[in-house]
């Protein structure tokens, strides 16, 4: 990654400041070297030229409200401010997409989760709207209007979402849980107002924006090769510098975001759903009533297991706190050395 970074630097000082807004000096640059651009999950090319505004209706001219437009994942769309894995249209059935020429197959699943039908847009040019086909389904697709590519604004509220005394958690349907956190006291712990995104899926499993869930299998892996501080420079009381389990989140990329980090055991925590929706356990304790999995219903195929978290035990440092989904216990595990499941978060 660095000798890519490198690259990129010699590239651009060889060329005048005036020749990259020319598009034959992004070509030579764009052709020379291909970056996989982690936070933005895409390539250089994968850039969005336009975008469109339309409308979806059903085959009676009725507008679908709250539904999810969703595009593969290789066949995301960015543009300097957002990523179009999935959309919703309004409350009147209207849309916004950023595109770029090329064919694309989108899925429209309603607002109860099932999926209603699919088109395709083919587009030629970034002046003049694109073809519409309709591949399954009674749907009628309208594109409106045709603009430059910019932020997608959409209203968190219409996104799915499950309330907590501790937090507010929004799907934001691009592989990440956006959760709001309250101010309070919750399982035992302190806790202030801030937002963080979590992993929908455990390290190791796939996100598949088609259906909104998580394929293939978690891998588990070590808090660090040595039970001792090594990995959170040598004190109890520091964060995790290095080790397994910090390179995995360190390198991570999904919803276009970056900065993805391993939880702490007082964020992790706040992922339990105990029977009781207002029970949270404090540490070293479980729920009083649990199923298994005892995890948020918005992440789905989910381990009923225990999941590292960033947090030395102090009293021990050859331990680490760890959160298990089994039964809502979090705990001190055996050793640091020990192979545990993972899902990382950004702030």
């Amino acid at each position: 990654m660095r000798f890519i970074i490198l690259a990129i630097l010699i590239l651009t000082n060889c060329l005048k400041l005036d020749d990259l807004n020319k598009p034959s000096a992004l070509n030579y640059l764009s052709s020379l070297v291909t970056v996989n651009l982690k936070s933005l999950n895409s390539k250089l090319t994968n850039e969005a030229t336009f975008q469109i505004q339309g409308t979806l209706k059903d085959s009676n001219g009725n507008p679908i409200a709250n539904a999810i437009l969703t595009l593969g994942v290789s066949q995301n769309v960015i543009s300097k401010e957002s990523i179009t894995t999935s959309t919703f249209t309004d409350s009147i059935g209207n849309y916004t997409l950023n595109l770029r020429i090329g064919n694309f197959s989108i899925k429209v699943i309603n607002s109860t989760g099932t999926e209603i039908g699919s088109f395709s847009l083919k587009a030629n040019s970034t002046t003049s709207k694109p073809d519409v086909i309709t591949t399954s389904g009674s749907l009628i697709v309208i594109v409106n209007s045709i603009s430059i590519p910019g932020p997608i604004v959409i209203d968190t509220n219409s996104y799915p979402s499950i309330s907590r005394n501790w937090a507010k958690f929004t799907d934001l349907l691009n592989g990440t849980i956006r959760l709001d956190i309250r101010e309070g006291i919750f399982g035992g712990q302190s806790y202030n107002i801030r937002t963080v995104y979590f992993a929908k899926c455990t390290y190791g499993q796939i996100y598949n924006s088609s259906l909104n869930s998580c394929s293939g299998n978690g891998i588990t892996s070590q808090f660090c090769n040595s039970a001792d501080n090594s990995c959170n420079s040598g004190n109890s009381n520091l964060p995790l510098s290095n080790g397994p389990i910090f390179n995995i989140c360190n390198g991570y990329s999904i919803g276009g975001r970056n900065g993805w980090r391993v939880p702490t055991k007082n964020e992790l925590k706040l992922l339990n759903e105990c029977i009781s929706p207002s029970d949270l356990p404090n540490d070293n304790s479980q729920c009083s009533t649990s199923n298994n999995p005892t995890i948020n219903s918005l992440f789905p195929n989910s381990y009923g297991a225990e999941y590292w978290t960033s947090t030395t035990y102090i009293p021990n440092n050859i331990y680490a706190w760890y959160v298990g989904f089994s039964d809502g216990r979090n705990g001190p595990y055996d050793s640091k050395t020990a192979n545990l499941y993972l899902r990382c978060i950004s702030d």
